[in-house]
């Protein structure tokens, strides 16, 4: 019970069933959030609630915005939209709201404003490519790193 930050701090990691059933819950009520037009702007362990039944709650509202589609326009073309995460511009965290422009309810988890603090842990790991040099939210997403073209010749093997 209590914030998940504080629950890591004091007992560790949760049970992977836990965290299963925790992601479960975080993941539905920021597409309720996205459904209604905002984006969360927040997200972190000491937000996220744990109730003594094991369901999680989000908490401090202060950092949400509403999708405008000026924010959505600004996003389309922000470089380096990783990095602008760490420097607390919250239009950054529109990157896959962009992408969908207004995506479906159905699509709301995929397309919501947070998706792309989970590319930033997920991109490393499946391309080798640190997702902070990424071009754009487009380049993040694949894995691109600032400089790389798609005409970039890989091919530097010294094969003597």
């Amino acid at each position: 019970r209590g914030d998940l930050h504080s629950h890591i701090t004091r007992l560790g990691s949760l049970s992977e069933e836990s965290a299963r059933f925790a992601l479960g819950e975080l993941t539905a009520a920021l597409s309720a959030v996205h459904r209604a037009g905002f984006a969360y702007g927040d997200l972190k362990p000491e937000n996220i609630i744990l109730t003594g039944g094991g369901h999680v709650k989000l908490t401090d509202f202060g950092g949400a915005r509403p999708v405008t589609q000026a924010a959505v326009d600004a996003v389309k073309s922000e470089r380096n939209v990783l990095r602008r995460l760490t420097d607390g511009s919250w239009q950054a965290a529109l990157a896959d709201a962009a992408a969908a422009a207004g995506g479906s309810e159905a699509a709301a988890p995929a397309t919501g404003a947070e998706a792309p603090a989970a590319a930033a842990v997920e991109a490393p790991a499946a391309s080798g490519a640190s997702p902070s040099d990424a071009r754009s939210a487009e380049d993040a997403k694949k894995g691109g790193k600032a400089g790389e073209t798609d005409d970039d010749d890989d091919d530097d093997d010294d094969d003597d």
